[in-house]
């Protein structure tokens, strides 16, 4: 049963409390939670596929290091990397951050790099 609440002073917003309070909190919590990651997904989707399709060349000068020393796709590794995390109480809402624990050793410090 869906009804049309109005805020109109604040009996009415201790009322609204009150009555949220009655209700089942882990579904509200658990709808909460649910709505608010699905609209951050294609945010985090997006962000993947802009790190997997970013052009990385080299800034010139003279060559380092030669030829990769490992096979791994440097792209595809960091946007695997790329996570969302979703909050509902306090500051409700979502974050998406790169998992350092989810890189490599020897990447873990690449995203705090600027070139």
């Amino acid at each position: 049963m869906t009804r049309d609440i109005r805020i109109l002073n604040t009996g009415a917003l201790l009322e609204l409390s009150r009555r949220l309070r009655s209700v089942n909190e882990e579904s509200v919590r658990a709808s909460m939670h649910r709505r608010i990651r699905r609209a951050a997904e294609p945010l985090r989707n997006d962000l993947q596929r802009t790190v997997r399709n970013l052009p990385i060349q080299s800034q010139g000068g003279r060559a380092r290091g030669g030829p990769s020393p490992t096979n791994r796709p440097l792209r595809a590794t960091i946007a695997a990397a790329i996570r969302l995390s979703v909050r509902t109480t306090g500051n409700p809402g979502a974050r998406i951050w790169i998992d350092r624990a989810a890189l490599p050793p020897d990447l873990r410090g690449m995203p705090g790099l600027r070139g």
